[in-house]
């Protein structure tokens, strides 16, 4: 066993958490991010990073971090957010699951213990996430949300200051991915993230809602708090970032809503979007999206009447 995994040895046997995270050319803001993790009064966690074949100085700043108790994953290709964090669950030991983006950092040390108590304390609980704040701590930048139709998200508390309106935990739609934890029997239950969200967005709502079916609930605790820097590897308003977003909100509604809902509600909402909006801004792109989209709906909803997740490892129970 290598020197990272200290903290599971000296707790005796398996640790209590794993946490995971995913970088993509993220050297930015990973340093902040690493230090307040093992800034943790938790006495016994697992911390592993997995690199999906960055191009910058991710893996070398994450190397600098295996004598404090870090375990680096390097892969050869970039697998994606939800591919990633597949191969890196898989490599971890812990009973619960944390997913950590690699520009989120940890306000207080005794965050883990929180994500602990918290599943303690709540046996219907099913995915936990954070209050997610600005950078300087000042701004709230949601606690979690709802989808609408045609897969819009909503965000409790967006832009509003933190000045107490926002402390009381929060059952919701879903929680993102800069914080995001569950139990590891409801992770295998699940199969993990449903990987043709790959690269990114939307597979953290698609897991959301697999649980909710479950009976579970998934609920944002403003007692974890997390300074969030957003689209670090990702930049808002670019060609690639819509790609992707339309992507997945397309295939979460395929996937996730009743068959009645998605023709006589969602399929109206979208043409009117599309007329409206989404024609004049990226009109081809969208067009090229909806035949990708249709397709795969078709070929696994009703020719082969197939589960609608399916990932590297596992075939979910849709």
């Amino acid at each position: 066993m290598r020197p990272g995994n200290l903290r599971a040895v000296n707790a005796g046997g398996d640790p209590t958490l794993s946490v995971i995270i995913v970088t993509y050319n993220s050297a930015a803001r990973l340093r902040p991010t690493l230090d307040a993790l093992f800034a943790q009064d938790h006495p016994s966690f697992e911390a592993i990073l997995l690199d999906n074949a960055s191009a910058d100085d991710s893996l070398a700043i994450a190397r600098e971090y295996e004598p404090r108790g870090l375990r680096v994953i390097s892969n050869k290709t970039n697998r994606g957010y939800a591919g990633g964090n597949n191969d890196a669950v898989a490599a971890s030991r812990g009973r619960l699951i944390v997913l950590l983006n690699p520009d989120a950092e940890l306000e207080s040390p005794s965050t883990l213990r929180a994500v602990e108590r918290a599943f303690a304390e709540r046996p219907e609980l099913g995915v936990l996430g954070a209050k997610l704040l600005s950078p300087d701590g000042r701004t709230v930048q949601h606690m979690g949300g709802v989808v609408g139709i045609p897969a819009h998200c909503a965000l409790y508390g967006r832009g509003e200051p933190d000045d107490g309106r926002w402390e009381t935990p929060l059952e919701v739609e879903f929680v993102v991915g800069a914080l995001f934890a569950l139990r590891r029997d409801l992770w295998d239950r699940l199969g993990g993230f449903d990987e043709f969200f790959n690269p990114a967005y939307y597979e953290d709502a698609d897991l959301c809602a697999r649980a909710r079916r479950l009976g579970l609930k998934v609920l944002c605790d403003p007692a974890l708090r997390v300074r969030h820097h957003e689209n670090v590897s990702t930049q808002y308003h670019s060609p690639q970032f819509y790609a992707m977003h339309h992507k997945g909100r397309l295939w979460y509604t395929a996937k996730n809503l009743p068959l009645p809902t998605l023709l006589f509600r969602a399929l109206p909402a979208e043409l009117a979007w599309f007329f409206k909006t989404g024609s004049r801004y990226y009109g081809r792109l969208m067009l090229g999206l909806y035949w990708m989209i249709l397709k795969r709906f078709l070929k696994r909803r009703l020719l082969r009447r197939a589960p609608l997740h399916e990932n590297h490892a596992t075939t979910a129970k849709d």
